[in-house]
Order: C-alpha cells, then structure tokens, then sequence
C-alpha cells in the first residue's frame, strides 16, 4: 500500500511503502532523480530514459561555480539550436514541483506552438514517472501540472502579457528563447527590459533561467547579456559554443582526411576540437551557409549577426574575434585591461575619449598601442568623472614609459584635459594640428567633421592591411554595430556604443600621423 507524505521540516514529498526502508536520498537531488525516474523525448521520436547529455551537465557545472562565488542564482544561457537546454530546465522545474510542498514554477516560452511543445515534456515526465513517486494531480489543465496534495504547481505559459507573474510568489522560473520574446523601447529609441521580465524578477525568490538561441543584436537578451558580460547585472551569463555537445561530430570515413582552412586551424588550436568535429562544422555550414554563427555559435560576439549597413567590413571583424589574445592581467574591476607589459625602450601611444561620468551616460577610456608593432598592449574603460578619469589615465600612459596621452578635447574632455595638465601635471600629452595648417597647436585631439572621417577611415584601413594588433573583442564588438544612422554619418546603433572605436582610432591616427615636437618630452614627428 503506498502512502504519500511530506516530511514536516522540508515539506519534501516523501513516498514509500508501510514497514518498508527506501533510500529516498535522490529526491534531494534534480540529477539523480532525472536520471532515475524521467523520461524523455529522442530527437528519433522514441521515449528513452533520461541520462543527462554533455551539455546539461556542462550548464550545472557553471550554475555551481557562479553560487560558489557568492552570486544570484541568476543565469542568462547563450545556447546553440536542440542542445537540450530547455529539456533539463524543465526537469529541474518538475522536480521542484514534484517533490516540495508550496511551490510554484513558471516557464514562460516566445510563442503558443513552443509553448505546447515545452508543455508536453513536461506532460511526459509526468505520464512516465514510477506511480511509487508520482504526485496527485487533480485537474487535467493544458498548461498546468498542479499537484493538490503537495499544494506545489508548474505552469507553462507564452510571454507577451506583462501581467505575468505580477500578484505571484515563484520559487522558480525558466524563461525558453527569450531572445524571441517581445520587447520595447524606452522614450529615446533604446531597447530596455520588458516590464514583463521586470515583473518576474520581482516575484521570483528563487533560481532564475533564462536561456536562447542568437536573434541579431537586439532586445532584451541581447543587451542584457552585454551589461552581464560587464557585470552589470544580476545576471551572469552562461556561453555554450555547439562543441560543448559531444554529439556534434560526424564520424570520419574509411581513410578519410579533414583539410582545415585557417580558421578551423585556430578553432582546433584553441578548443582542442577533433577531425569528427570539424567535419561537423563543414557540413553544417554547407546547410546554413551565413546563419551557422547564429545557430551553432563559436563565440558570444559574432552569433549575434548584425544585418545593417555597417562601416566595417563585417566579415573581417567576425574573422578577428577568434584571433584576440585573452589579457593577462585585468584591474579596477576588469576596467583595465593588459595584454603586454611595457618593453624597455620602446615608445606607446594613448588615445582616449572622454565620457561626462553618469551611470547610464558614455563611457571613458584610453587604448594603448605599442609605436613599431602597431598592437594594442592595453586598455581603460569604465564611468569615471572626467577628474578621475583623467588620473587613471595617466597612471596607465605613465606605466607605458609615459606614453603619448591624445586625449579628446571636446565636451568633458576639457575638464579631463585640465586636470592632466595643472593637477597631474602629465609629461608627454598630445597637442593637435590639423593637417592643413601649420603653427596652429591645440591641447589635446580635436574631433570636428574633418578629423572624425580621417581617422575612422585610417582605423579601418589598419583593419583591413592587418597591421592594427588588435587583442581587444569589445572594441571588435562595438566594430559590429558601427552603421550608417541614414543621414550619411556613421556611428554606434540605438542602444550602443562606440566609446571603444573612438579611443582606438585616436591612438591609431596619432601613431601613424604625430604631431611635430612642441617641448622636450613631447613626441617628435
């Protein structure tokens, strides 16, 4: 005879049977009661157990580092097409349902058909789980699996209304290709968090999971997995690139070789990827030809494919994102950013654009990149007011055997400028002549109409001749969104920004174009 009971300290669900012992331990555990009482759907159509694949026990591997370091159990998963990311979210729901007393979880899906989808895996866990630890459930609703006796619910719903969760307590919540979901835009055009994501956040105490697919570089997940790749967020981000799968290969003929093309070599280079799975990646290309970054991405930059008219050449920037080399150091938080250590004797050059220092406003920063190699060596990014900017700049540029500090003068840049020159009392900055005048020498890089295209025009051809090192992907980022604004003036798309380009493109103009000499210890032509 079976009984069901909750345990009064836990409100577990705890089944078993009169005058007999079951070690119930797996209970406490999503995996092992996955492994032992789930059933899933193949890709075949066939009802096979449960067994967690490659990539699941990859993203719990994750979750359990980002708990360890203290932070929300708030995960935003970059997956790549059928890797099972919302299969194991769903057990993890279930489970939660099905074994605690009092709790309430919620998936939320793009559209009505995903969400019958989703539903009906959830419908099989139940329809296929032991009758020794099956729950009661009273009512048979399409999107719902409430168990009356545990007072516990699981509902499966489709996002679009911003009611959601809004008067509800959930103990979880697992939003399905969120990158689909609707959004909209605040009064300046830029996109911002739906007030349904908003409302969610609030009523979850609980894990939250919000996993997709790309879907170009706009909307909620995309800027949110932006300002959680700058910890900016309560949300960390979790990247799964197609090879974390390790069903993703095609088994090589008899006596077959895989030729690799420079970009596969850095791939195999890089991530240790086998022929099997280069065949894989060959094939799937010949399938999708321009979408296979979005569906089986590589990297978290170039998935999300831009589609506007872009001043960069898109498939060059793509290329170089694989080629940047990690820093070897990072500080103030990851706002600075080493890739080489100055050299004895060789001279830097510091470009730097300066922001007003607000929460939400522009960004402040300086790129340095080392004179005879053209690389860049170092970075400082952040929201400083222009004062403190300044000084960290300094600090930077002086460590670079005081490099050429060209800061921008406009706006803010003024007030940073100041403070270079009578606070710190910086040694070598930059003084501007516009090329077609002579004896005419300002502080500072001077931005107008004229310098602006002239050295965007030299940043991009240093891209292009390959003789820019470029070691920074966040600047290759922003390359991606750079685009026409349809006025003929090309610059940071809505919601963007191009703090990054401008700082390079100063330190590469003025590395290839310096000012005559003004004093001693300034640079010389």
């Amino acid at each position: 005879m079976l009984t069901v009971e909750t345990d009064r300290v836990t409100g577990r669900f705890l089944p078993k049977r009169k005058n007999e012992q079951i070690d119930e331990s797996f209970l406490f555990d999503p995996v092992q009661y996955a492994e032992k009482l789930l059933w899933i759907r193949s890709k075949k159509g066939i009802v096979i157990p449960f067994y967690l694949n490659s990539t699941q026990r990859y993203i719990e591997r994750q979750k359990r580092i980002i708990r360890e370091q203290g932070k929300e159990p708030h995960f935003l998963i970059l997956k790549y097409r059928r890797g099972g990311v919302t299969t194991w979210e769903q057990a993890k729901s279930f489970h939660l349902c099905a074994t605690m007393s009092g709790q309430y979880c919620l998936t939320l899906a793009h559209d009505t058909e995903s969400t019958q989808k989703i539903f009906d895996i959830s419908q099989l866990y139940y329809d296929t789980i032991p009758d020794l630890y099956c729950p009661s459930r009273q009512s048979q609703n399409k999107r719902e699996l409430a168990f009356d006796k545990l007072g516990s619910k699981f509902y499966i719903g489709t996002a679009g209304s911003v009611a959601f969760g809004r008067g509800q307590t959930l103990q979880r919540l697992h939003g399905s290709e969120v990158a689909f979901w609707p959004h909209e835009k605040g009064d300046d055009g830029k996109d911002r968090p739906t007030s349904l994501v908003a409302g969610l956040l609030e009523a979850c105490s609980g894990e939250v999971v919000f996993e997709s697919t790309p879907n170009g570089r706009q909307g909620f997940f995309y800027h949110e997995w932006q300002r959680a790749k700058n910890q900016n967020s309560t949300f960390s981000p979790i990247f799964i690139p197609w090879w974390v799968d390790v069903r993703n290969k095609i088994v090589l003929e008899d006596k077959e070789k895989i030729e690799y093309n420079d970009e596969e070599k850095i791939l195999v280079e890089k991530y240790n990827l086998c022929e099997e799975q280069i065949k894989f990646r060959k094939i799937k290309i010949k399938k999708l030809k321009g979408l296979f970054l979005q569906e089986y991405p590589e990297n978290d930059v170039s998935c999300f494919i831009c589609s506007s008219f872009s001043f960069f050449d898109i498939s060059l920037i793509l290329d170089k994102v694989e080629k940047c080399k990690p820093p070897i150091e990072k500080r103030d938080n990851d706002s600075g950013l080493i890739w080489e250590r100055p050299k004895p004797g060789k001279k830097y050059i510091a470009g730097g654009d300066v922001g007003e220092g607000l929460v939400n406003g522009d960004y402040s920063g300086i790129g340095v990149i080392e004179k005879d190699s053209g690389v860049q060596v170092a970075a400082l990014h952040g929201r400083w007011r222009p004062d403190v900017f300044a000084k960290k700049a300094a600090t930077l540029a002086a460590e670079y055997n005081s490099a050429l500090l060209a800061i921008e003068s406009n706006n803010h840049g003024h007030s940073a400028l100041n403070t270079l020159l009578n606070d710190v009392r910086y040694p070598n900055l930059y003084y501007h002549e516009n090329y077609d005048q002579s004896g005419s020498k300002r502080l500072g890089w001077q931005t107008n109409s004229k310098t602006r295209t002239n050295m965007l025009d030299a940043l991009n051809a240093g891209i292009v001749e390959d003789a820019l090192g470029i070691n920074d992907s966040d600047f290759l980022n922003e390359c991606l969104d750079f685009i026409d604004n349809g006025a003929g003036k090309y610059e940071a798309a809505s919601g963007k920004y191009d703090d990054r380009i401008i700082k390079w493109a100063i330190a590469w103009y003025v590395r290839n174009y310096p000012t005559r000499e003004r004093k001693a210890g300034t640079w010389a032509q």
